[in-house]
């Protein structure tokens, strides 16, 4: 499992994240659907690449992903937190696509995608975070799970 260190300072906190990652059903909790069509979108890889100089708060993830037909543009991408489906959250893909210099139509491709924690997120704190997507024609992917360890300094 891959681990990565990140740090970005701030005016008032830095925070400091080790990531590990995994393709793991559970990643998005016990009640996830995943579609088994040839041509549902997979997630290859996903990691966190750096934190914004200007808000460590908000990761910045990379999301390697094949999608046969091409529609994953129209869909989303949702976020679980500690394995629970209903701590979903979700964005849209064209935003991602356009930041990511990928055609609307790419059947393969690595997404830029930001994500933001609360800042009150204490030192010490680990989190489970589970990604899917959802194409334009609802089909959704292998569920990818990162575990995130926060090391905070209020500066």
């Amino acid at each position: 499992m891959p681990v990565g260190r990140f740090i970005a300072p701030a005016l008032a906190l830095a925070a400091l994240f080790a990531v590990g990652a995994c393709d793991k059903s559970l990643a998005c909790g016990d009640d996830v659907a995943v579609s088994g069509q040839a041509t549902a979108p997979r997630i290859l890889d996903a990691s966190v690449t750096s934190q914004l100089a200007q808000d460590p708060w908000t990761l910045v993830l990379a999301v390697t992903f094949n999608d046969a037909n091409g529609d994953l543009a129209d869909g989303s991408v949702v976020f679980y937190l500690a394995r629970q489906s209903e701590s979903a959250a979700t964005q849209s893909l064209v935003p991602a696509f356009k930041q990511s210099a990928l055609d609307a139509g790419a059947v393969e491709g690595t997404l830029v995608l930001p994500l933001r924690f609360d800042d009150d997120v204490e030192d010490g704190t680990e989190v489970d975070l589970g990604l899917q997507l959802v194409d334009g024609a609802s089909l959704r992917s292998n569920c990818y799970g990162l575990s995130l360890a926060f090391e905070v300094s209020r500066l």
